[in-house]
């Protein structure tokens, strides 16, 4: 329904495949506020009419829109594809709100991803991740996250962390902003 739909993150093109991802905007029964529902669609860049795959950030949850502040998605000529979400749902299964992802290829399959540990607050307080999108530094394999809380995570792309506890979590993190 393009009328619920916002495209705010920038469109990526790769090898003929192109990525959109959105926030959908529908009634939320459980909430005063519309909910904000993630995906991410690949299309055959030569034909629209095929649709490759869909990836939904909260299938069986609530929320977890992508907005990325209007900033584009990001690849790193592996195939693999960069995302942050909004606050919503977090299993670690399925949903994945909250969170930045790396996605692989045009199938869209989670590959690895990277949850704060305070990822609820986040949520209830509408201070989520994908306000700041996802930055691949050149020449490296590291990348940084951030959003509405003001504070940017150092990650590594090859072991993003999963869901942040006392043994695993970012290289880095810092208080870049007051939020």
């Amino acid at each position: 329904n393009v009328k619920g739909a916002l495209q705010r993150a920038g469109l990526l093109m790769v090898n003929d495949v192109l990525y959109v991802a959105f926030a959908n905007i529908v009634p939320d029964p459980n909430d005063q506020h519309w909910s904000q529902e993630g995906f991410l669609q690949t299309f055959n860049a030569r034909d629209l009419t095929q649709r490759l795959a869909v990836f939904q950030t909260t299938p069986s949850g609530r929320k977890g829109g992508i907005w990325q502040g209007g900033r584009g998605i990001a690849t790193d000529g592996l195939g693999n594809i960069y995302v942050s979400t909004a606050g919503g749902s977090y299993d670690g299964v399925g949903n994945f709100g909250s969170s930045t992802l790396k996605l692989a290829g045009p199938g869209l399959k989670v590959a690895d991803w990277f949850t704060p540990s305070n990822h609820e607050y986040l949520f209830l307080e509408n201070i989520d991740m994908s306000a700041g999108g996802v930055t691949l530094i050149p020449h490296s394999q590291l990348m940084f996250s951030g959003g509405k809380e003001g504070v940017i995570f150092l990650l590594d792309r090859n072991a993003m962390g999963k869901l942040e506890d006392a043994t695993r979590g970012p290289l880095q993190r810092f208080q870049a902003s007051s939020g």
